[in-house]
C-alpha cells in the first residue's frame, strides 16, 4: 500500500502541486519516500521488537501508519506530506519487523514455510485491489482521496488484538546453526559478490518503483485522465504479479542465477 495507492492520483498530484518549484521530481519522491523510512528505522524495528515485544509494537504500529497515512488529506505543504510519508515507511519497517518475526516465533519447519508463503502471496495479490480502490477514491475526492485508504491498517490493528499473543521468548540458536551448515562459509568478506548484489537490487528497485510511481503519468500522456480508469488499467497490468509468484513456486529449483536472468532478459 505504500506505493501502490497513490499510483492513480500521479497526475492530479503534478497538477495539483505544479506551482510547487520542482514538483515533477518531489511528487514522485513523496509517492516512494515510505520506501526510505523502512530503510532507516528497520535496524531500530529490530531493536524494539526485541526489547518490546512484537505485537505490542505491531499494533501501536498499525495505529500510527493510519494516523501518518491520512494526515496528508488536511495538508497542503508538499514538505509536511513528504515527513509525513517517511513516518509510514518507518511504521512499514515495524510491521514487516514484527509480521515476519511473529510466524517464526509461532511456527517451525514446513508450517512456517508455508505462512511466510502466504504472506508473500497476500502481499502480491493485494496490489489487484489496492490500485483500483486508491483509483476511485481519487476520482471521487481528488489528489488526496487515495490517503484515507491508510486508515485500513486500523481493521488489522483490532485483528492482530483480537486474534494474536505475545510470542514466548525462543531460543533459535540450534536452529540457526543447522541452517548455517546448509550454505557457503567465507572466511573473508566477498565485497565483489557484495556490490554485485548491491547493484542488482538497486537495477530491480529501479524498475520496480518507475512502473508504480510513472505508470498513472504515462497513461495520462496517452490520453486517460481519469483516476479510477488509471487505477483500473494498473491493476490489469499488476495480474502479472500473483502469476509471477505462482510460477516462481513452480520452478523455484532453477538455480537463482538462471531465474534472475531470464526474469531480467
Amino acid at each position: 500500500m505504500g506505493a501502490s495507492a497513490l499510483t492513480a492520483a500521479n497526475p492530479l498530484m503534478l497538477e495539483f502541486f505544479k506551482g510547487q518549484a520542482d514538483s515533477a521530481r518531489l511528487v514522485p519522491v513523496l509517492i516512494a519516500l515510505p520506501a526510505l523510512g523502512i530503510v532507516l528505522f528497520a535496524p531500530i524495528a529490530g531493536w524494539l521488537a526485541d526489547n518490546f515485544g512484537r505485537r505490542r509494537i505491531l499494533v501501536w504500529a498499525l495505529a500510527a501508519y493510519a494516523l501518518l497515512g491520512v494526515l496528508p488529506v488536511f495538508l497542503r505543504d508538499i514538505f509536511a506530506i513528504m515527513a509525513t510519508r517517511c513516518g509510514v515507511g518507518a511504521c512499514e519497517a515495524v510491521v514487516l519487523t514484527a509480521t515476519t518475526t511473529m510466524i517464526g516465533d509461532f511456527f517451525q519447519g514446513h508450517d512456517r514455510e508455508k505462512w511466510l508463503g502466504r504472506q508473500i502471496a497476500v502481499a502480491s495479490v493485494s496490489a489487484l485491489f489496492i490500485v483500483p480502490v486508491g483509483g476511485l477514491l481519487a476520482s471521487a475526492l481528488g489528489w488526496s482521496g487515495p490517503f484515507y485508504l491508510y486508515s485500513s491498517s486500523l481493521v488489522f490493528m483490532l485483528g492482530i488484538i483480537a486474534f494474536t499473543w505475545e510470542p514466548a521468548h525462543i531460543d533459535h540458536r540450534a536452529e540457526e546453526v543447522l541452517a548455517a551448515d546448509q550454505y557457503i562459509r567465507y572466511q573473508t568478506v566477498p565485497w565483489l559478490r557484495v556490490l554485485s548484489l548491491c547493484a542488482l537490487t538497486l537495477i530491480s528497485a529501479i524498475m520496480f518503483y518507475a512502473i508504480i510511481i510513472f505508470n498513472g503519468s504515462a497513461l495520462g500522456a496517452l490520453g486517460m485522465h481519469d483516476p479510477s480508469k488509471i487505477g483500473l488499467y494498473t491493476a490489469a497490468s499488476s495480474v502479472g504479479v500473483p502469476i509471477g509468484a505462482l510460477i516462481f513456486q513452480r520452478v523455484s529449483r532453477v538455480h537463482i542465477g538462471w531465474l534472475l536472468a531470464s526474469e531480467f532478459l
